[in-house]
């Protein structure tokens, strides 16, 4: 035999043997292809999503109570979803039993369900939750075993807060941070020693004359204790006379005197000022602020029906909404009745403060924004979950496919009016991502700041003498607007379909 037969045949190429001309080549191609897409796979990192996945089933399965933090609402449901798929693909039996004991806790459940998912939780039938940063603080969840945090938090305080919601016992405890591929993550992920551990806890800063929750503020605490502007203009800034005057006027506020009027002083001519007792806030407190969407004179209902699903009629839940006739609730305003005008115009000092609702049960602590959109599912008529106004265009725009507690919806109905979104269940091969356009318009720019007056960090003074740019302390006016949305398969990843919107900014 030749030489060339005795010799081993190069790597790769033992299936083209017997093969000549046109066809060997192409079968060489095509084991090369092969050999190059399986050492992309085998050198190819795990989305972050997939590996805190990952993490969550392995330690469930093998009996350790974890607890998994996310940043957004959508990507709580998307773990779990696939930590719940690893589970039922298992071919052991005790495997596929957790998967009842894994559930997400976050902002937009219904009070019942999470109270439910909480006592779940601490009466040890749970062994996984999937949480926001809703579970980070005021609940006390001492009897876990592990933590898994997807993306840094922010800040080093957050970060080990939500550590320190397990280990609290003399055992050990397991805590991982799976990194995005962000530079704060990976630079984190990188420098632990001078980022997280050699660090200390950052100070918290507050603004007390932020506009947008400084009513609020002023409201809950002249439930507690009357307004008196020259002692308290100290704990809510040089807004607060403005702020008491614009409330007083929408009848939010009560003014009156100390007794003995004049005879005692100038401490009893000064006014006091307490929150109107006749107010019914939880209706208030919503009518107060204008939906933006209100505002402006856009149609009303978005349509976007599933194939084989009827559009919406008077049989259907979606009319079938008692409307609240009693919004008007001030004095003098449609649907107060003489009862509530006799107790509007009673002096505060009989009204019996003890036994009114507080309005602090009323004010969202999360959220700057009352509004909410309810989430309805189509065929029952429940009401399955709450979304914040001002993400509603980003979660229920119509088309998208919306998760809740692992199962999967799809938006096909919206109102922006009655701030409603209706789902059907479904579960298409592929999920959605909007597209959204952000601009910024310069609305107002202060002058240069004075000596002592507050700036943020870098905005102090009217140029940097470091560079030549300009920087300038002022107000924006940020607006955005979802125009589309993309169809994302489940199982590449790539882009199926790009859906024009044609929603408000």
């Amino acid at each position: 035999a030749g030489s060339s037969g005795c010799s081993p045949p190069e790597d790769g190429r033992a299936d083209a043997k017997g093969l000549s001309g046109p066809s060997r080549e192409a079968s060489l191609r095509r084991l090369a292809r092969a050999k190059r897409l399986a050492l992309r796979r085998r050198n190819r990192r795990r989305s972050p999503h997939m590996e805190t996945a990952h993490l969550l089933a392995q330690l469930v399965r093998f009996g350790f109570k974890t607890i998994a933090f996310c940043k957004v609402r959508k990507v709580c449901e998307i773990v779990l979803e696939r930590a719940q798929e690893m589970l039922r693909k298992s071919k052991w039996k005790r495997d596929r039993e957790c998967i009842g004991r894994m559930k997400s806790y976050r902002a937009g459940y219904q009070l019942e369900q999470r109270r439910r998912i909480e006592k779940e939780l601490f009466g040890g039938r749970l062994s996984g939750v999937v949480a926001t940063s809703a579970l980070e603080l005021g609940i006390d969840v001492g009897s876990l075993d592990a933590s898994l945090h997807l993306g840094f938090p922010g800040s080093v305080s957050s970060f080990f807060q939500q550590a320190g919601r397990c280990g609290r016992g003399k055992a050990d405890s397991l805590t991982i941070l799976v990194g995005y591929g962000s530079p704060l993550d990976q630079y984190v992920v990188q420098n632990p020693e001078s980022t997280v551990f050699g660090k200390a806890f950052p100070s918290a800063v507050v603004d007390p004359e932020n506009p947008f929750i400084l009513k609020k503020h002023v409201l809950c605490a002249s439930f507690e204790d009357p307004i008196r502007l020259s002692r308290d203009a100290l704990y809510f800034g040089g807004m607060l006379p403005g702020v008491v005057q614009d409330m007083e006027e929408k009848g939010w506020l009560r003014r009156f005197h100390l007794p003995g009027g004049a005879a005692s002083g100038a401490a009893g001519q000064e006014p006091l000022f307490r929150c109107n007792a006749a107010v019914r806030w939880e209706k208030e407190l919503r009518q107060a602020h204008a939906s933006q969407h209100q505002k402006n004179n856009f149609r009303g209902a978005y349509n976007h029906p599933l194939p084989g699903s009827g559009p919406l009629t008077s049989a259907t839940p979606a009319d079938s909404r008692a409307s609240d006739a009693s919004l008007g609730s001030l004095p003098g305003r449609a649907g107060a009745s003489r009862a509530e005008e006799a107790e509007a115009r009673a002096n505060i000092q009989d009204v019996a403060l003890e036994q009114v609702r507080s309005p602090a049960f009323d004010v969202a602590l999360r959220n700057i924004n009352e509004k909410e959109y309810q989430v309805i599912f189509k065929d029952t008529g429940e009401v399955i979950d709450h979304v914040d106004e001002g993400r509603a265009f980003f979660e229920v725009y119509p088309g998208a496919t919306y998760l809740q507690q692992g199962l999967r919806y799809v938006v096909t109905y919206l109102d922006i009016h009655d701030l409603v979104a209706y789902v059907e269940r479904c579960d298409p091969p592929y999920y959605t991502s909007q597209a959204d356009h952000r601009e910024v318009t310069v609305t107002h720019i202060f002058p240069p700041a004075k000596t002592g007056a507050w700036l943020p960090d870098g905005a102090r003074g009217d140029t940097k003498t470091t560079t030549a740019v300009r920087a300038r302390h002022g107000r924006v006016m940020v607006t955005t607007s979802v125009f589309a949305y993309h169809k994302i398969s489940l199982k590449t990843g790539n882009v199926l379909e790009t859906v024009p919107l044609h929603l408000p900014p």
